[in-house]
């Protein structure tokens, strides 16, 4: 990310856009991009409540000063941080879909919730407020592997909502013939809001 942003700053670009729009990933290297260009204080996570159990022991083990207890929950609360002096100054546009989830729906909250950069394109696949490390198990007579949730996650501006995403700031819906033929129409409307930008200039 150094060297990438070392370029950015050496060819005086103005403008960045961001592909949010496929998986999830690892909140630390979503903090430490989101750090490159936020221009206010911010946070990737505003909560975490892991449910007390012996599945949950190991994990929470060892981080009793990062949190505490109540009502059968081991609960973590983060603070905003402020982003690096040598940011990026520019505008940043992140690109966001129904296939944005965990980490990338978490990137997108953060970076909408504190005035960070720009969203565009579909709801992101995740609430706000989500279930979160998943604990695999196989039923002892079926043999079925089945999945439960060990924690839940408060995203930045979750208002404990359970059934939204982040809503882009310019909502951009791919058509029948959009998502036949490939179309990238979320990038294809971002560059457009570039131009025009760059029109009254």
């Amino acid at each position: 990310m150094d060297s990438t942003f070392n370029v950015i700053s050496e060819k005086q670009i103005k403008y960045l856009i961001i592909d949010n729009l496929r998986g999830g990933g690892m909140t630390d290297l979503a903090d430490t991009l989101i750090s490159y260009f936020a221009n206010r204080p911010y946070c990737i996570i505003e909560k975490k409540m892991t449910k007390i159990s012996p599945l949950t022991e190991n994990f929470i083990e060892g981080k009793e000063s990062e949190g505490y207890v109540k009502d059968g929950y081991f609960i973590q609360e983060y603070l905003t941080h402020n982003s690096r002096t040598n940011r990026f100054t520019g505008t940043t546009y992140i690109l966001t879909g129904p296939l944005s989830y965990s980490t990338a729906t978490c990137f997108a909250a953060s970076a909408k919730c504190y005035h960070n950069a720009i969203i565009v394109g579909e709801e992101t696949g995740q609430p706000l407020l989500s279930n979160g490390d998943l604990n695999r198990f196989t039923l002892t007579n079926t043999k079925l592997t089945c999945y439960t949730s060990l924690s839940k996650y408060y995203m930045p501006c979750n208002n404990n909502d359970i059934f939204n995403g982040v809503i882009p700031d310019y909502t951009v819906i791919p058509t029948l013939d959009d998502l036949l033929n490939d179309v990238d129409n979320a990038l294809e409307y971002t560059l457009k809001l570039i131009r025009e930008d760059n029109a009254k200039k």
